[in-house]
């Protein structure tokens, strides 16, 4: 035999681990082994290993121990996690016990904190931490009183003695190889080894090592634990323990409830189970949720999981393209004992032609060997849910795959006063039904679903009963708002499509849909004016539009911060300046202008590419400044070269002593006349460009320049916002009327109110 070539096995590197195996004849791997030398310590594990019969099968013409002692000189690899010698100093007879290497990192949690809670002499411990902090519920109710839940101790290094069911066993728990760095940190391989004494030792450490898990999965109280399957790793991976919800506080039709319930209980009886093995048909039970979103299909399942004390292991194919056939059917098969198995969404994967989504990557006939029950386990429910039941192929919700189908729909009248009932326990006899008689009469024909009920009542929460019933206005305000957002999509995507269908249905005779009137979004939304700061010849800059304030949701904490960019020319009249940029932020809301104030400026990129020639040198200074008035920003400014009086030379490179000199000034300059002025005169010397001219003054003797600019001012840090300095700023313009611009700067806006 010779090495598995993906150990990547070499000298100086740690020895990979190396299964028990079964070989016709064992030969020296001259071709990857010769120059390797062993330690001592690994020479004599591989020579024990390889003469143990245990440990070993070989058939060889050499006898037993040169065949080992050869092997042993010459593989680069180790066949034992442990060293026996080390273990024989605690009184450890490896040659008598049966040892398996724990590799699954969940299971060696599980395993460590057993024999840590087992094992009273234990004295080497490792901590590992499930919460930094108290749960949110903890801290709302007060129930924080200790760090018990924050830290959990597991045994560390060491060997450990225990019993199980009348075996006698062994933890050792030991650190491989020295420590490493890697991009997270420090990392050192741990290995856990446990081994057993006497008859049945296989035995009883599969038993051992199944009761943690089942001890693991199963749930505990009043909670359930939620699974996610991981495709990279093919694993269930726990998400979260949830406390199981009362299925009567989920409100639906007692029909609708009373039937998934009354199916329940009968298949989960003995009598259910022994009929379906005798006739052969696989021990599963399989439900279809459809109906509208928001109706209590998510909440339904949770209270199942609740009630017959089973965790949900959800699946969404669509999430990882890696999601394969293959890995559809590990994920069922590996589903842990007595689990609600989700699959969402099913109407996201194929459609009625089979087709699949774009993201998919499992096929139509694997789902439907995955629903037919051929690997499930016994006893698994399966619940699929969509939100449109017609999308569905009928092979995929035929009988034998889909057993019951539940339908959700709209809250009925009975649901609208259960669900008032229990957010008002308390209140007076009758309130429910004025409740949905008030409901009634302010939707007419129009439904709610449950969701916007507990949305209702949530918001509510604080009122009291008759503040709910004189409030339900707010019911019929957020369903025009959705059923407007959603209006606005079906129209932007019969847009898109217009020219495929030419507005014609299926058979071509041009009929018009029967759908319900679009509401223009605009109609909710108002126009602002913006104002540009006094320093500007042109005061009003634009409009911006923003949706009108609506219960806690206010339009001007939404025009508030916004920045805007103008060009310099539009705001002075001024087409020699359009290759400057002004931006602007809004500070302010004053009836319906925002107050503006100078955020920062910026050369178009055309205009620098217009300056840079050949033969010149480019000269760049950046320096961060503070005004008078507390406001901190980074000034850059750009220079070149030219050629002096009466020179002949074609070239103009300055020196780098030269440079050196001019950044020197342009720095001082934009220090000095920036520091001894508040923002507002500032900006005055920005808009005539009175510090760049400053500046080629000032280097003439050390180098003629040209085209001296402020090329870029950013904003870094802005004083505590003060609204008598920012109508300083704009002097009296929050409470001018706004005037209409004439052709030149834009065309008047009106809107009906």
């Amino acid at each position: 035999f010779s090495p598995n070539r993906n150990t990547g096995c070499a000298v100086g590197r740690p020895r990979p681990r190396w299964p028990v195996f079964s070989c016709p004849a064992i030969r020296t791997p001259r071709a990857r082994g010769e120059g390797l030398t062993l330690s001592p310590r690994y020479a004599a594990a591989a020579a024990r290993n390889m003469s143990d019969t245990s440990a070993c099968i070989v058939h060889s013409d050499l006898p037993a121990e040169a065949s080992a002692a050869q092997t042993a000189a010459s593989a680069p690899f180790e066949t034992c996690p442990f060293d026996a010698a080390d273990l024989a100093k605690h009184g450890i007879d490896a040659s008598k016990c049966v040892w398996t290497e724990i590799t699954p990192k969940n299971l060696r949690g599980l395993l460590l904190s057993h024999v840590s809670q087992n094992v009273p002499a234990t004295q080497s411990f490792v901590p590992t931490i499930h919460n930094t902090e108290a749960s949110l519920a903890q801290q709302l109710l007060g129930e924080d009183e200790g760090p018990t839940s924050r830290v959990h101790l597991r045994v560390g290094l060491g060997v450990y003695t225990f019993e199980y069911e009348g075996s006698r066993m062994h933890l050792l728990h030991q650190r491989r190889g020295p420590i490493v760095g890697t991009s997270c940190g420090p990392a050192a391989w741990d290995n856990v080894v446990l081994l057993c004494e006497g008859e049945g030792a296989k035995e009883a450490t599969n038993a051992l090592l199944n009761a943690l898990i089942s001890d693991e999965e199963k749930t505990k109280g009043s909670e359930f634990t939620i699974f996610r399957w991981n495709v990279k790793y093919g694993y269930w991976g726990r998400v979260a323990r949830k406390t199981a919800r009362s299925l009567d506080s989920v409100v639906l039709p007692p029909e609708t409830k009373d039937k998934l319930v009354r199916d329940l209980d009968q298949f989960l009886t003995p009598a259910t189970y022994k009929f379906y093995v005798e006739h052969g048909i696989p021990y599963k039970r399989s439900f279809l949720f459809y109906g509208e979103p928001g109706a209590g299909k998510t909440s339904l399942i949770q209270a199942l999981a609740g009630k017959y004390r089973r965790n949900l292991c959800i699946m969404q194919p669509t999430s990882d393209p890696k999601f394969t056939d293959d890995a559809l059917a590990d994920a069922i098969k590996d589903a842990p004992p007595r689990s609600i198995i989700v699959l969402e969404d099913v109407d996201a994967l194929f459609d009625k032609q089979r087709r699949a989504s774009t993201k998919l990557s499992i096929t139509f006939s694997g789902l439907l060997n995955a629903l037919d029950g051929i690997a499930n386990p016994d006893g698994q429910l399966f619940i699929l849910t969509t939100n449109f039941r017609d999308n569905l192929d009928a092979a995929l919700i035929r009988n034998g795959r889909v057993d019951l189908h539940v339908e959700f729909t709209h809250a009925s009248p009975d649901q609208v006063r259960a669900l008032f009932r229990q957010f008002y326990p308390a209140a007076p006899e009758g309130k429910d039904a004025e409740f949905e008689a008030a409901v009634a009469k302010l939707l007419g024909e129009r439904r709610v679903n449950m969701a916007g009920l507990q949305h209702f009542f949530v918001a509510h929460r604080t009122s009291s009963p008759d503040e709910a019933i004189a409030g339900v206005q707010a019911i019929l305000d957020d369903l025009n708002e959705k059923q407007g957002d959603k209006a606005q999509a079906e129209e932007e995507g019969k847009k898109a499509e217009g020219g495929k269908g030419g507005g014609k249905d299926a058979k071509g005779k041009g009929k018009k849909g029967k759908g319900k009137k679009a509401v223009d979004p605009f109609t909710k939304k108002d126009w602002y004016d913006i104002k540009a700061p006094s320093v500007f010849q042109v005061r009003n800059c634009g409009k911006t539009l923003v949706t009108r304030s609506s219960g806690m949701r206010v339009a001007t904490d939404f025009l508030k911060g916004r920045i805007l960019e103008v060009n310099l020319a539009d705001l002075n009249k001024d087409e020699d300046q359009n290759y400057r940029k002004i931006k602007l932020q809004m500070l302010d809301v004053s009836g319906k202008n925002c107050l503006c104030n100078f955020y920062g400026m910026d050369m178009t990129t055309d205009k620098i590419r217009s300056l840079v020639k050949k033969w010149q040198s480019t000269i760049e200074c950046t320096v961060d400044v503070t005004t008078t008035d507390a406001y901190k920003m980074r000034m850059s400014c750009i220079a070149f070269t030219k050629k002096r009086q009466n020179q002949l030379k074609k070239t103009t490179y300055a020196q780098t002593a030269q440079i050196r000199a001019i950044k020197k000034k342009m720095a001082d300059i934009m220090t000095k006349e920036s520091t001894t002025v508040d923002l507002k005169d500032l900006v005055k010397k920005f808009i005539p460009n009175s510090i760049g001219n400053q500046i080629e003054q000032a280097c003439q003797s050390i180098y003629p320049l040209k085209d001296v600019y402020i090329r870029k001012v950013k904003m870094l840090k802005q004083p505590k916002f003060d609204i008598t300095k920012l109508m300083e700023v704009h002097g009296n313009a929050g409470s001018e009327p706004v005037v209409a611009t004439t052709a030149d700067e834009g065309t008047k806006v009106d809107r009906a109110e």
